[in-house]
């Protein structure tokens, strides 16, 4: 596993669903991506303030979030998502899910803090506690020394992306919302999962549920719930568990969401 390391990568903050979107349904994987780029750029497809926003915008929270790292398959089904006007809180759901994994500092500040405080009844939150993180992380965490300015920039950006997709509410002062996960974008998570963990038991346990606040409790209840609804097939014996699906990709599973067959 690649050692972690913190980056900025939210300092300006937002979950740009909207812009996302709209990449979504122009993206063309046969065109070179720099040229695909220029051109967006060019045209001010997005409709930003400047050019230098806008190649921020396709880069760093279009492209690197969905096609060009760890997620560089994620674009193809949420492009199907999006087509069929899949409801917003499933997209919004793994949208989420791709941010959070390429990015360890926004990873670990949900599944380290924003989840214990959940759970310990502390639901309001201010960018002062994402600060309090940086401020408590190894300095051999980050990527380059950070200047204050930089981590209340990047402090701010982390409360508007987690309000954004929906883990926090409230405008002045936050809180952490009452998150539900949709059926179809657990499955999809729950699909990701199983194909790089190798055992049912420790994908229940996997701790990229807490990116949804979930126990391992929920996670088996929503397992099977997925079962009920045919997304997934899933068998308990004790310890012993079986998790299958019908399914070869994500462009698949994403095809069923769309089409609401289970």
């Amino acid at each position: 596993m690649a050692e972690k390391k913190y980056m900025t990568w939210l300092a300006h903050g937002g979950a740009f669903i909207d812009e996302t979107r709209i990449l979504l349904d122009i993206f063309d994987p046969a065109v070179d991506i720099n040229t695909w780029v220029e051109q967006i750029v060019r045209k001010n497809v997005l409709g930003k303030r400047s050019r230098s926003w806008t190649n921020e915008i396709v880069k760093r929270y279009f492209l690197a979030r969905f096609v060009t790292k760890e997620s560089s398959y994620a674009w193809k089904a949420l492009k199907i998502l999006c087509a069929k006007n899949v409801d917003l809180s499933i997209i919004r759901s793994i949208m989420y899910y791709h941010t959070a994994k390429i990015d360890d500092f926004f990873y670990d500040f949900v599944i380290l803090d924003l989840f214990d405080r959940y759970y310990a009844g502390q639901l309001a939150i201010s960018s002062g506690d994402v600060y309090k993180f940086i401020e408590s992380a190894k300095p051999g965490m980050f990527d380059q020394m950070w200047s204050d300015s930089v981590k209340g920039r990047l402090s701010r950006g982390v409360m508007s992306t987690l309000r954004d997709f929906g883990i926090l509410e409230g405008k002045s002062k936050k809180q952490i919302a009452n998150f539900y996960l949709p059926i179809e974008a657990f499955a999809y998570v729950a699909f990701l999962i199983h194909s790089r963990v190798s055992t049912g038991e420790l994908i229940i346990q996997n701790e990229d549920w807490k990116l949804f606040l979930l126990k391992p409790q929920a996670v088996e209840r929503m397992f099977l719930e997925s079962h009920q609804t045919g997304y997934l097939k899933y068998h308990a014996a004790g310890r012993l568990i079986r998790i299958e699906f019908p399914y070869h990709s994500t462009e698949e599973l994403a095809h069923d969401i769309a089409s609401g067959a289970y």
